[in-house]
C-alpha cells in the first residue's frame, strides 16, 4: 500500500565514499525519505548501476548490496535509483581501487666506500600509475662489509666496517604484493678521493 500524501524526497547511500583493494568486496545501502526527514520502508524499487568500470554490483535492485572491486586501479562510482510512487531519486557513491605496488628503487645504486664511511640509502615505491606510495620497507645487507640502522623505513644508514663486496637491500609488501631493489656496495681500505668542492679551479 502506498500512501498517496507521501512524496519521495531523498536517497542516501552508505558509505557515500570508499578506497578499496583490487577483488575487496564491500556492502553498500541505501535509505530513501520522504519531504518530512522520515525513512519510506515500503513500496520501492531499487535499481543500481556501476559507472567507470570499476566493479560490479550485486544484486542490482535491493536495499543492501555488495560491490565488487574489479582488476584496475581508478575512480568511479556506485549509483542507486530509488523509486516510489512514480517518482525516482538517485543517489551515488563514490569509489576508488587503489592501485597495486608496481616497483621498488633505491638510491645509490652503486657504493665505494672507505673504512667506517657511512652512506644513507633511499628507497621509493611506485604504484601501477607511476604514483609514489608511502609505505616502509624492510632493509638488510649481506656480505661481511658493514652495518645498517634502521632496518625498517624509508632510508638506512649504512656504515662500511670491512673490505670487501656485499648488497644493500630493500623489500616492500603491500596487499601481498612484494617487490625488492639491491644496491652494490664495495668496501676498500682507501676512501675514495673527496668530491671536488664548487669554486675549485
Amino acid at each position: 500500500y502506498i500512501c498517496s500524501n507521501v512524496q519521495i524526497s531523498s536517497v542516501e547511500v552508505t558509505p557515500s565514499t570508499a578506497t578499496l583493494a583490487k577483488g575487496e568486496n564491500k556492502s553498500f545501502s541505501v535509505v530513501a525519505k520522504d519531504e518530512n526527514g522520515n525513512e519510506i520502508t515500503s513500496g520501492l524499487t531499487y535499481l543500481w548501476s556501476v559507472g567507470g568500470g570499476i566493479g560490479t554490483v550485486s544484486p542490482t535492485n535491493a536495499k543492501q548490496v555488495t560491490f565488487t572491486a574489479g582488476q584496475n586501479a581508478g575512480s568511479g562510482t556506485l549509483k542507486v535509483e530509488v523509486t516510489y510512487g512514480g517518482n525516482t531519486v538517485s543517489a551515488t557513491a563514490q569509489i576508488s581501487i587503489s592501485a597495486g605496488l608496481a616497483s621498488v628503487s633505491i638510491s645509490p645504486s652503486t657504493l665505494t666506500a672507505g673504512l667506517n664511511q657511512t652512506q644513507v640509502f633511499t628507497a621509493t615505491a611506485l604504484d601501477e600509475l607511476g604514483n609514489p606510495m608511502n609505505i616502509d620497507f624492510e632493509w638488510s645487507v649481506t656480505g661481511a662489509i658493514g652495518s645498517i640502522s634502521p632496518v625498517v623505513g624509508k632510508q638506512t644508514t649504512f656504515t662500511a666496517s670491512s673490505v670487501g663486496s656485499g648488497t644493500i637491500k630493500v623489500k616492500a609488501v603491500f596487499n601481498s604484493i612484494t617487490k625488492e631493489a639491491s644496491a652494490s656496495v664495495t668496501v676498500s681500505s682507501t676512501p675514495p678521493p673527496p668530491p671536488p668542492e664548487d669554486g675549485d679551479q
